[in-house]
This record gives C-alpha cells, structure tokens and sequence, in this order.
C-alpha cells in the first residue's frame, strides 16, 4: 500500500508554468526518479496527470509523482503506458509476440520527461506508434526543430528548455542522459530560490557550483547536450517576456488540439494489444 498526501490543486497539466516554475517542477520530477531508479523501479507512466500537485506555484511549487500502477522492478518488457509518452522500445514490443518482447530499462522514464516537457511547454506529441527511426523523426524531433526555428532571438528561456527535451528524446536509449547526469544542468538552478536549489545560495550565471556533497556537480563544458543562459534581465522584463511566452503558447496549444481533435475519428491511433 502506498499512502500519498491529499493534493488539492490537481495535476500538473492543469498549471500554466512560467519558465522558473518550470524548472522547479522538472527538478522536482527528476529527483523523485533518481529515488525510484535508485532502488531498481522503473516507473513507466509519467505524464503531467501523475505529477500531483501539492501547493501551488504562487505559494512554492510542490509535485508528488503517483500513479504506481505500472511500475516494474524485474525484468520490464511489457508493452503498457501513455501512448505519446511511451519510448519506441515499447512501442516495438507492442509489434511483437509476448513470447518475443525485448527487456527495456530505465531510459523509458527519461524519454517519457522529455515528452512532458514538450507538453508543459504547449507542444503536443501525436499519439503516433513509435516504431522506427524515420517515424519517431517526423512524429518528434521534427516537432522540436520546427518549434527552435520558430524560437525569438531572445527567448532563451524556451531554447534551453527544447534542447533539454531534445537530448532526452533520442531514439537509442544508451544516448539519452541518466537521472544523474539531468540533475547536473546549469539551467535546472537558474534563478532558484535556496529550498528549490538544494539548499544552494542564489548562483549566478556567469559562475560555475561549486561540486560539494550538498551541491549537485555541474555538466562537464564539453557537454553538447545543455545550454545555460547568460546574463540577467529585471524582474519586470522577466515578467513581460514570460506573459508573452505563455500567450504564444496557448495559442499553439489550441491549434494543436484543434488540429488532432479534427483526425479524432481516425483508426491510426488505436493500440493492437497482444
């Protein structure tokens, strides 16, 4: 039995997060999997409505991960989970006898974040079966190339966020990042209040952590994989900026919704079960 707080303010694809907010919850998420991975779980359904959260982001942002139902600690290879979170080596076991299903392993978890992040972001991965390298290049990567090129100069923010999701979204699951190495990111701190950013003091941009027990160690520079923002902006640009980010993106996000609502009625996305 698994006892979880009463969480009143829903989950976290009911929220609209500016981009601090969003670090925070990624942060949050990732911690909690380093937890799970630690003790050999692998939780396969993460998506925003099994990210619960506890407090609101006007008061400190606090998310629950839940949803213990698919969790696997032996041997995973069953075909289950959300159809646009679930990584390609599921999809492709889907494609095969039960008899002839393919172990999988923690990577599953991270594909599913990067997914998450794209979502929180207003981008909406089709519920497409992600079965080969030239699907899963028109079905996701084309989603975050298109959304770079679209990018303002200036929103950094958003840029940071899209490489992020992109170097966890890879289609081999030995290139993806462990837990570990996401909670290394620069971009994760950025702007962190201390209780947020692991009892750190406010960093600044243009300095790297310090690698202590208490600190988590900083990507190495060579890393292509991260991108970290520098220099500031005050509070009103910051809020400015993020207003307009947030307009943008719910007007992408219901084009989106229109646009797949009006291919409801197609058999393409139905799972076959075996």
């Amino acid at each position: 039995m698994i006892i979880l707080p009463y969480c009143t303010h829903g989950h976290l694809g009911r929220l609209s997060l500016n981009s601090n907010q969003l670090r925070d919850a990624i942060r949050q998420i990732l911690e909690a999997l380093r937890h799970l991975h630690e003790q050999n779980y692998i939780h396969r359904d993460i998506k925003p409505a099994n990210i619960l959260v506890r407090s609101s982001p006007e008061e400190s942002l606090d998310l629950a991960v839940a949803d213990y139902g698919l969790v696997s600690l032996k041997n995973p290879r069953t075909f289950c989970g959300s159809e646009s979170y679930m990584a390609p080596e599921i999809w492709n076991n889907g494609l095969l006898p039960k008899s002839e299903w393919h172990l999988y392993c923690k990577a599953v978890d991270i594909y599913a974040l990067g997914i998450l992040i794209l979502r929180m972001l207003g981008i909406i991965v089709p519920k497409e079966s992600i079965t080969t390298r030239t699907i899963f290049k028109t079905h996701v990567k084309s989603l975050i190339y298109d959304e770079m090129k679209g990018c303002d100069s200036d929103d950094t923010e958003r840029r940071d966020a899209l490489l992020i999701a992109d170097r966890m979204l890879q289609y081999n699951p030995e290139s993806r990042p462990s837990v570990d190495e996401c909670l290394r990111l620069p971009w994760l701190y950025q702007f962190s209040s201390p209780p947020l950013a692991l009892g750190l003091s406010r960093t600044p941009l243009n300095r790297p952590m310090v690698d202590s027990p208490t600190n988590p160690p900083v990507a190495h520079p060579t890393k292509d994989w991260w991108s970290s923002t520098q220099g500031t902006t005050s509070s009103e640009q910051q809020g400015q900026k993020e207003k307009q980010t947030r307009d943008r993106h719910h007007l992408r996000r219901r084009k989106q919704t229109e646009q797949l609502q009006s291919n409801s009625g197609s058999d393409k996305y139905k799972i076959q079960k075996r």
